[in-house]
């Protein structure tokens, strides 16, 4: 088993962190963003470690996430603003399949 890289979000920024003992003391609440559309809920959230299948391939880290719920689906992003446009992208093509009335949280 490989170890992994920790990060935390400060503001809009990622940093990595030193250890995961670091991670740990500066983890707070992954919440990004988050929407009700009619029966769905969109939520986008900060992972705090790499999710790339192999992360060694030199690539820039994959550190968000959107799920539908309950669908479960989900799409993932290397940055912040990437998670939110995703976020805006996935909520807009909802209400255009029916879901018109929409409330936001951040």
């Amino acid at each position: 088993m490989g170890t992994y890289d920790f990060y935390i979000l400060e503001g809009k920024k990622v940093r990595k962190c030193a250890s995961v003992h670091e991670y740990a003391e500066c983890v707070t609440d992954p919440k990004i963003k988050w929407t009700k559309v009619l029966d769905k809920i969109v939520s986008t959230i900060f992972l705090g470690f790499d999710h790339r299948m192999f992360p060694d391939n030199g690539k820039e880290p994959i550190l968000f996430e959107t799920m539908v719920f309950p669908d479960r689906t989900y799409a993932r992003y290397q940055t912040y603003d990437e998670a939110i446009n995703g976020h805006d992208k996935i909520v807009k093509k909802i209400r255009s399949e029916g879901g018109r009335n929409a409330s936001t949280t951040h």
